[in-house]
């Protein structure tokens, strides 16, 4: 049991740190759960806390075979919600860098391009050859910049986005995985509550920032 408990918060965290990163979180609120995404984390955080709790209090918890089910189920979908929360997140550092908008939704696009028009007046002040067109572009390694040029100069799409980035296929179906991350954080959020239940703590009230998504 006590590895389950472990197991179950050390993944909780892991969900929770990618939460954390602001251009995740929009993503996540974009997706209009019923509650954002601060208050996913409250309701993480709490159950976080109580199953640090059982852990110092192994002999209180026991041998429960339902709470063991419930761990096992609660580290499944927290595991599965990491997995797609990173890879929005590799997209999103992807949208960055190239220009993109695979995974970059309507509010992140209009700050990301204040970022970029910021740090491309830092630049023209700091090297003036960027207010020229003279200068010559920097040359890639490979295919003498062929491969890398397509990689970037692809038109996506709001719904699916696939584009040649070096020798890797990228694609992203905004659709799919949103659905995927909407699943999984509604059952995730539900299984703390039955983890809670059988703690004997109970849930976050109703009332709370932390209400379960219905």
């Amino acid at each position: 049991m006590q590895a389950a408990l472990g197991a179950a918060a050390t993944l909780l965290g892991k969900v929770l740190t990618t939460l954390s990163v602001v251009p995740v979180a929009a993503y996540v609120d974009s997706l209009q759960l019923g509650h954002n995404s601060e208050q996913i984390k409250d309701k993480l955080l709490h159950t976080q806390g109580l199953l640090h709790n059982a852990q110092l209090q192994g002999s209180h918890v026991g041998d429960n075979p339902g709470l063991q089910g419930l761990l096992e189920k609660l580290s499944r979908d927290a595991d599965q919600a990491e997995g797609l929360l990173d890879e929005v997140h590799y997209f999103q550092i992807h949208d960055k860098l190239h220009g993109t908008h695979y995974a970059t939704t309507q509010d992140l696009q209009g700050l990301l391009r204040h970022q970029a028009l910021h740090a491309d007046s830092a630049l023209r002040h700091l090297f003036p050859c960027f207010s020229r067109s003279p200068c010559t572009p920097p040359k890639t390694k490979r295919n003498g910049g062929d491969a890398a040029a397509a990689a970037v100069a692809g038109v996506t799409n709001s719904n699916s986005a696939t584009a040649q980035d070096g020798d890797a296929l990228l694609h992203f179906d905004r659709v799919s995985i949103s659905r995927q991350i909407k699943s999984v954080l509604q059952g995730m959020q539900s299984h703390c509550d039955s983890v809670s239940n059988l703690l004997g703590i109970g849930t976050i009230p109703s009332g709370s920032t932390a209400a379960a998504v219905v």
